[in-house]
């Protein structure tokens, strides 16, 4: 378990204090699960994840995974207990994606920096798990970003850390490969008990997919909990939010409106979420209530808009009710 004690961080200069950016930060990572690290720009995430990385010193506080106090590590030892999955790209044009992973190894190799027998089957398994087998003898030049992203995860597994960081790994990835990523991931915490820290900026994603979030917010303290609970205690509405700026629990999307009056949707459970999804794309807002103001009933390929329970307009297309909402509300 990965845990945060009164953690203090931010930057500071040699003879000069520089006050933190966050509350003492308390918060903690079970075992064998993956935690999301999100907020708004300039809140923390990077600095905290650098911290815990051991590329910043913290300001005040102590970190612990397991009964290990990581301030105190030399770096051959938090080598040995954290790996790191940057979005640096290798430019090297002649190495290839074997010599990668193997650079995973180098806290194992000793004085000569040489590889043992033994490495070599840790190597093929950190290879074969992440399903880049076919690649290992190509060029870093030669594959794609998504192939790139996987290639990094294997390092980190051949690196072989209880512990493995990653930031923005998604940053160049498109829908698919950020799918993929993250099954790789649910599989190494779940299947291989890794624990693993995600900071991005991919709130949806990581609302649906990671097991626990941690929450930053410019000088508020850092909350954590599973991504449900905190939508539904309202948490992350109220760390991203803003006057235009919402997300939407019942979609689990942000969006923007301007939009005072929220909108109720009556259909079927398979037509409800298509309809709320449009809405919210529309930029309207959504009310779990049924004694909203304004509803949206959808039955037998009709929708109808009810405002106080009249009936203001009706249609058998979507894009008309949209219209028709906007003209309503607006």
């Amino acid at each position: 378990m990965l845990i945060t004690e009164d953690l203090l961080i931010g930057y500071g200069r040699k003879n000069t204090e520089y006050a933190p950016l966050l509350p003492p930060i308390n918060l903690h990572i079970a075992q064998g699960t993956i935690c999301g690290l999100i907020g708004a720009n300039g809140t923390g995430k990077t600095t905290l994840l650098r911290t815990i990385a051991g590329y910043l010193k913290p300001l005040g506080g102590i970190i612990k995974l397991g009964d290990k106090q990581l301030n105190n590590l030399i770096p051959s030892e938090r080598a040995k207990n954290i790996s790191v999955v940057l979005t640096d790209r290798i430019e090297d044009p002649f190495l290839k994606v074997r010599d990668v992973v193997v650079m995973g190894r180098h806290p194992y190799t000793g004085f000569l920096g040489k590889l043992r027998q033994a490495d070599e089957p840790i190597i093929d398994e950190s290879i074969h798990q992440t399903g880049i087998s076919h690649l290992q003898h190509k060029r870093m030049a030669e594959i794609s970003d998504g192939e790139r992203q996987k290639v990094m995860i294997a390092k980190a597994l051949a690196q072989d850390t209880p512990l493995i960081l990653l930031d923005e790994p998604a940053a160049y990835l498109d829908y698919p490969s950020r799918m993929e990523l993250m099954k790789l991931l649910q599989k190494l915490s779940r299947k291989h008990g890794k624990t693993i820290l995600i900071s991005s900026h991919d709130l949806e994603i990581l609302v649906r997919k990671a097991d626990y979030l941690w929450l930053l917010g410019s000088g508020r303290a850092a909350v954590e909990g599973m991504p449900e609970h905190l939508i539904l205690n309202g948490s992350v509405s109220s760390y991203f939010g803003s006057e235009s700026l919402f997300f939407e629990s019942l979609t689990g999307q942000a969006s923007f409106s301007d939009q005072a009056d929220a909108v109720y949707v009556s259909a079927d459970k398979y037509s409800a979420l298509w309809i709320r999804n449009a809405l919210v794309r529309k930029g309207f807002r959504l009310s779990d209530h049924s004694t909203s103001l304004i509803h949206v009933e959808y039955q037998n390929n009709t929708y109808v808009i009810k405002n106080e329970q009249h009936t203001v307009h009706q249609t058998d297309s979507l894009s008309g009710m949209l219209d028709a909402l906007s003209g309503i509300i607006h």
